[in-house]
C-alpha cells in the first residue's frame, strides 16, 4: 500500500552525508532544510524505488492515509524548501531520478552488505 495523500522529499542517506560536509566546509549556521529538491508521494516513491530495481510496481497500491487506520496522527505534507541551502552551497540539491540511480548502484555494489559486516552482524554468508 502506498499513500497517494502523504507527500515528502526523500533523500539518500549518502547523499545527506554529502551535503552535510559540504556545509561544513562553507561554515554554514543558521536553520537550512536538508532534503530533495523534489517531493512526491509515499506511493510515487514506491513505485519508482520498484521500478528501478525491476520488481512488479503493480504490487503497490494507492491508497489514501485515511485507509490505513494508523494510531499516531501524521500530516500529510512533509515537505521543506531547500533554496536557502542550494543559494548558500552554490549548487541544487540532489533530485529524486539521481539519488535512486545511486541507491541501486549501491545495492549493485554490494553496499547493504559492505554495512552489515561493519556492524559485525552475525549473519552468514550463505544468507546475505
Amino acid at each position: 500500500m502506498g499513500f497517494t495523500d502523504v507527500f515528502f522529499c526523500p533523500l539518500l542517506a549518502n547523499d545527506l552525508g554529502t551535503l552535510f560536509l559540504k556545509m561544513l566546509e562553507k561554515k554554514l549556521s543558521g536553520l537550512y532544510h536538508v532534503v530533495s529538491r523534489e517531493c512526491l508521494s509515499k506511493y510515487e516513491f514506491g513505485v519508482h524505488l520498484a521500478q528501478q530495481f525491476n520488481l512488479d510496481s503493480s504490487l503497490i497500491s494507492p491508497a489514501s492515509v485515511q485507509q490505513a487506520d494508523l494510531t499516531a496522527a501524521r500530516s500529510p505534507r512533509l515537505t521543506l524548501r531547500v533554496d536557502r541551502l542550494a543559494e548558500a552551497l552554490g549548487e541544487k540539491t540532489p533530485d529524486q531520478s539521481a539519488g535512486m540511480h545511486r541507491f541501486f548502484d549501491l545495492y549493485q555494489q554490494g553496499y547493504p552488505h559492505r554495512l552489515k559486516d561493519m556492524a559485525g552482524t552475525d549473519v552468514p554468508a550463505e544468507q546475505r
